[in-house]
């Protein structure tokens, strides 16, 4: 789940659910995924929302199973996929009405207006070069759609061409951007689980244990991570790490932070107030590589 910060509204990932699939059997990561939208369903309801899907997961009944369950799906795929025009009018004649109109190649897309904005995507800046047509695929039987493809700029050159489909059709394409770019935060997100959490030293002999001992991990990382969105700026105060911009806090560097900051507690008095006692951040040395769990 993607949140952003009240005080700069910087997007961050908050992990809502877990599912471990089974290694035997035929379960897979597309079915695993529409377990747990359906389980998000049930807690959410029909809430407004958006369901933003890496390209492995953009197939055709994960969509309609995320439309089914009264939300839109924004997401990556393949830069061939069979997308169609709608169909021009023409004359009543038998057999069932034309789904499909012109299909969109290469060619055909290149010959669509192109727009080049500045938007300000994964972190940064960025100048964007884009195209866009409502169309109609046949992944989702002719369910109309809006297709993106955008290019970006790099050191003064494109970079590979990208498709993104959104099953919203009243956004407009910038908006489909932005959106689809707020699924980057939970890309950090992984590795800082891994990483800086310890999900990847976990082992244990049977599954429901390592299960438990996963969403203990997750709450762990979930809480730091609300605290960055609540406190903003001031958790960023416990954090020495000056080559990271000041708009910049994450559950690890708040984790690096109360590393420093818990073992003062029992140094003192009245922990209530010892937060007042700090010194400055510049005048701590405390490196995110030196902490270990």
């Amino acid at each position: 789940m993607v949140q952003q910060r009240l005080t700069d509204e910087v997007p961050t990932s908050i992990p809502w659910l877990a599912r471990m699939p089974s290694a035997r059997g035929n379960t897979s990561k597309l079915f695993t995924a529409k377990a747990l939208l359906r389980f998000t369903h049930s807690v959410i309801g029909d809430r407004p929302a958006y369901v933003l899907l890496d390209s492995w997961f953009m197939r055709g009944h994960v969509i309609r199973h995320t439309q089914e369950l009264g939300y839109h799906a924004i997401g990556q795929v393949r830069h061939d996929l069979a997308l169609f025009l709608p169909p021009l009018p023409e004359p009543k004649r038998r057999g069932a009405p034309r789904v499909y109109g012109e299909k969109l190649t290469k060619k055909r897309v290149q010959q669509l207006q192109e727009h080049k904005v500045k938007m300000h995507l994964y972190g940064r800046i960025r100048t964007v070069y884009y195209r866009s047509a409502l169309c109609r695929a046949r992944i989702l039987k002719g369910q109309e759609v809006i297709a993106v493809w955008t290019e970006f700029e790099y050191k003064g050159k494109r970079r590979k061409t990208r498709l993104i489909l959104s099953t919203d059709t009243t956004l407009d394409p910038v908006t489909v951007l932005r959106h689809y770019a707020l699924r980057w935060p939970i890309e950090p997100g992984f590795n800082q689980i891994k990483n800086l959490f310890g999900a990847r030293q976990l082992w244990q002999r049977k599954r429901q244990t390592l299960y438990r001992w996963l969403n203990i991990r997750l709450i762990a990382y979930g809480l730091l991570q609300m605290l960055s969105i609540r406190a903003g700026k001031i958790a960023r105060g416990l954090v020495n790490q000056p080559w990271r911009s000041e708009d910049v806090i994450t559950a690890g560097m708040v984790r690096a932070g109360l590393k420093e900051l818990i073992p003062k507690f029992n140094s003192i008095h009245d922990p209530l107030w010892m937060i007042a006692d700090l010194p400055p951040v510049h005048q701590r040395n405390v490196w995110m590589h030196d902490l270990q769990l």
